[in-house]
C-alpha cells in the first residue's frame, strides 16, 4: 500500500505533467515535434478533441486521486476519532470516493455529494492520521 505523500507525490507529477502538455497545445502546438505525436491522439484527432481529453484526464486524474488516497487510509478509519473524523470532515471524503467508485460508474448523478478535490482530500486526511499516530 502506497502511503499519502506517496499518493500525493505522482499525482502532483501527473497533473503538472498534463497540465503542461495542455498549455502547450492550446497555446503553442507547432513546438511539439510531430514524431512525439505519431501513432497518439495528437496525431490523429482535430486539436479541439485533444484539448477536451486532455481537460477530461485531468479530472478523472482528481478522482483516481481521491480514491488512491482513501485506499491508503481506509484500514485506519476506524481508529480515527469520531471528533476528528468530524472536524477533519473525513465523512465527506469517503462520500465522495464511494460516488467515484459506485455511484458515478452506475449512472447515479442525483445523489452526488460535494466534491472533495486531492488536495483537500490529502490535507484532512494527513491531519486525521497526524491526529492517531501522536
Amino acid at each position: 500500500m502506497r502511503s499519502l505523500d506517496e499518493i500525493w507525490s505522482w499525482y502532483e507529477t501527473a497533473r503538472d505533467s498534463l497540465r503542461i502538455i495542455r498549455a502547450l497545445w492550446e497555446t503553442q502546438p507547432d513546438l511539439i515535434p510531430v514524431s512525439l505525436t505519431a501513432g497518439t491522439v495528437f496525431e490523429t484527432q482535430p486539436r479541439s478533441e485533444v484539448f477536451h481529453r486532455l481537460q477530461q484526464a485531468e479530472r478523472e486524474l482528481d478522482d483516481l486521486t481521491v480514491v488512491a488516497l482513501w485506499a491508503s487510509v481506509k484500514s485506519l478509519y476506524k481508529k480515527i476519532p469520531r471528533t476528528i473524523k468530524e472536524e477533519q470532515q473525513i465523512q465527506a471524503i469517503k462520500d465522495y470516493r464511494d460516488w467515484i467508485a459506485h455511484g458515478r460508474r452506475l449512472g447515479r448523478r442525483k445523489g452526488m455529494p460535494a466534491v472533495v478535490t486531492p488536495d483537500v482530500a490529502y490535507e484532512r486526511l494527513k491531519k486525521a492520521l497526524q491526529s492517531i499516530q501522536a
